[in-house]
């Protein structure tokens, strides 16, 4: 079979289309149709994403296919219609983790479906899992416009929300419009004005999906009491390393003022987050499925500390 290998870590010049060897038998095996292509794959290609993996190694995190083979005692039939959340799929076929694995629903085409995962589980963990978002809560999305931003704000509106978008030109607005946020404001603009003006006071839920990173500074002052902070990359940032893995508070609250009380940051991927006075983590080589499997989303306690 063939796929595309990253070769060396420089970037979509360094991807290549090779002869590759098939997978193992006793693996869940996936006939590829449609593949998904998002940012972490650029990531990948660059050896910038914090799961990396030696060169040379096959691209692709999602793909939608049918099952050619299964294991013993697989839940799935060979034939069945499936979409995977598994690195290595820009390939005509994939091992597919099991666990990350499920029956593709019968309205999206193949290519629909090969872009779901990466986006659209990540905007649901971060939305309801994580940020706990109610109907009638006001949601504001940062890089509204890209794959988990247009995501997050589809899925927010679909649990009843009202969604704010922030995004960067022209061209974006009009992405975060069509995906149906009801404001989008401008990041080169007064867009934290902007934002406390149309919410009343403060929104209820930041999405920061450009993995924005923020500091205790100035006028970032949007989120409502108790407001939450969800990051939908691996770091989320807080001054000073006070932020236990998965919390943390970001953002005062109304009249432009700074406030002692706790909002809650939520990294739905719930990655270990070092304190700056530690040695870097090692990076992880292992498949980012099992990486989730291992490091389960958590849920959130009561028990942060005050801004100093």
């Amino acid at each position: 079979m063939h796929g595309l290998q990253v070769v060396a870590t420089d970037g979509p010049d360094s991807v290549e289309f090779n002869e590759l060897p098939d997978p193992p038998g006793d693996a869940l095996i996936i006939d590829v149709r449609a593949a998904g292509v998002g940012f972490p794959d650029l990531l990948m290609a660059r050896g910038e994403h914090q799961i990396r993996q030696p060169v040379p190694f096959t691209l692709g995190w999602e793909a939608a296919g049918v099952i050619s083979s299964v294991p013993e005692g697989s839940r799935f039939e060979p034939g069945d219609e499936v979409v995977t959340l598994t690195l290595g799929s820009f390939a005509e076929k994939v091992a597919a983790v099991p666990e990350a694995t499920f029956l593709k629903p019968a309205g999206l085409s193949w290519q629909q479906a090969a872009a779901f995962p990466m986006n659209y589980l990540t905007a649901l963990a971060g939305l309801q899992r994580r940020g706990r978002l109610e109907e009638g809560e006001t949601v504001l999305v940062q890089g509204a416009a890209g794959g988990t931003g247009t995501a997050a704000i589809q899925v927010a509106k679909s649990l009843g929300a009202r969604v704010f978008g922030v995004v960067s030109s022209d061209s974006k607005e009009t992405a975060a419009r069509a995906a149906g946020a009801d404001e989008v404001f401008r990041s080169d603009g007064p867009w934290k004005d902007e934002a406390i003006e149309a919410s009343g006071g403060g929104v209820d839920l930041v999405v920061a999906a450009d993995g924005s990173r923020f500091r205790w500074r100035g006028r970032d002052v949007h989120v409502r009491l108790p407001g939450r902070f969800n990051v939908a990359n691996a770091l989320a940032a807080a001054d000073g390393g006070l932020a236990a893995p998965g919390h943390g508070r970001h953002l005062g609250v109304r009249a432009h003022r700074m406030t002692r009380e706790p909002v809650q940051v939520a990294d739905h991927r719930a990655v270990e987050r070092r304190q700056p006075t530690q040695q870097p983590t090692k990076q992880t080589t292992q498949n980012p499925a099992q990486h989730h499997a291992k490091h389960p989303m958590q849920q959130p306690t009561q028990n942060l500390a005050p801004c100093p």
